[in-house]
């Protein structure tokens, strides 16, 4: 937390020295956010490869200029009689009023993927204490956001209370807002010639046009997954195949289940899945078992859980073998596998 100074008044609108101290009291801070910005974006990519996402995750923290600039927007637009921008809470909760000082950004290859990430991120992260933690994607921004709070489910206590802007984009919209960032909203944007803003609108068409290319190239790719025969060959594969049968996006571990399903299914192909029965019955099967684990909630918040429930009549020895091999601490799968009894 960044140290108040002495001289601090009543509310009032923040002056352009004042702002300069808060810049430079978190210049000093500012490792802290990188490592919050670190540690979420451990987490993300964690959670993204083990739900079969393929994304690039990065992170960053807020270079001082960045938090200068902002500011002297935010104190043009407050208001000077009852300003929100006040020294005193800048120097006492900067990061509430400024959530976007530690930032990861998760890059989707397909557009698709988009709203599968953001959901996870929804479902996987707390939110953060603050106004609007929630942005879904703009025409032009081209990115949604959310604000997430580092609270006890991470292992750094000095890092709790941290709030991390993660966004998510494709590739191609990655690409457009950072260039659009560094170009229209630089300090002298106002004499930016008017070629250089029609360059940033042909970007933003090509951006839009790159991302129909992608999805018509991966989704050729994806229609092989479904001939019977063709192998499916990891996390990714499988989930596609799967939430290609049911209609809508699934929950969980991916990357285990088709740990366990490549184990025990030579070869793993759309044709073996069908093989089981639909998707929308394995589900439907699933819940009802997990209903007699006693792990109602659990079983209707997570699509993998039930699904691998329901493989555990055929494969319940096989399956309780492998995840007696599995390491780290025990989860929600793990335990109902091994407390499966036929």
């Amino acid at each position: 937390m960044l140290r108040p100074v002495e001289g601090a008044t009543a509310p009032r609108l923040i002056t352009p020295g004042e702002i300069e101290v808060v810049v430079g009291l978190y210049r000093d801070s500012m490792a802290r956010y990188e490592e919050a910005g670190a540690v979420l974006e451990h987490r993300l990519r964690r959670e993204l490869r083990a739900a079969g996402i393929k994304a690039l995750v990065l992170s960053r923290a807020k270079h001082p200029d960045e938090v200068r600039r902002t500011l002297a927007e935010q104190r043009s637009a407050d208001e000077p009689s009852s300003p929100t921008l006040t020294y005193t809470r800048l120097t006492t909760e900067l990061n509430r009023l400024v959530p976007d000082l530690a930032r990861a950004r998760v890059i989707v290859y397909h557009p698709v993927d988009e709203q599968a990430a953001f959901e996870l991120i929804l479902r996987r992260f707390p939110l953060a204490d603050v106004p609007n933690p929630i942005e879904h994607k703009a025409d032009r921004a081209r990115a949604s956001r959310a604000l997430v709070d580092l609270d006890e489910s991470f292992d750094r206590p000095s890092l709790r209370g941290s709030i991390v802007e993660v966004q998510v984009a494709s590739i191609s919209s990655h690409i457009f807002n950072e260039l659009e960032s560094d170009i229209a909203y630089r300090p002298d944007a106002e004499d930016i010639p008017r070629e250089v803003h029609e360059g940033i609108d042909d970007l933003l068409h090509l951006s839009r046009l790159t991302d129909r290319a992608v999805e018509r190239l991966l989704d050729a790719r994806r229609r092989r997954l479904l001939d019977a025969n063709h192998p499916l060959e990891s996390p990714e594969d499988l989930r596609h195949a799967l939430e290609h049968s049911v209609g809508h996006t699934l929950t969980g571990d991916f990357m285990r289940l088709f740990r366990l399903m490549d184990s025990v299914i030579e070869p793993l192909t759309s044709g073996a899945l069908a093989g089981l029965g639909t998707t929308a019955e394995m589900l439907e099967r699933g819940v009802e078992v997990a209903g007699e684990l006693g792990l109602h909630e659990t079983g209707g918040d997570d699509d993998v859980l039930c699904y691998t429930l329901a493989l555990m009549p055929t494969f319940g020895p096989e399956f309780q073998d492998l995840a007696k091999s599995w390491r780290g601490p025990t989860n929600d799968m793990k335990n109902a596998i091994l407390g499966w009894k036929k």
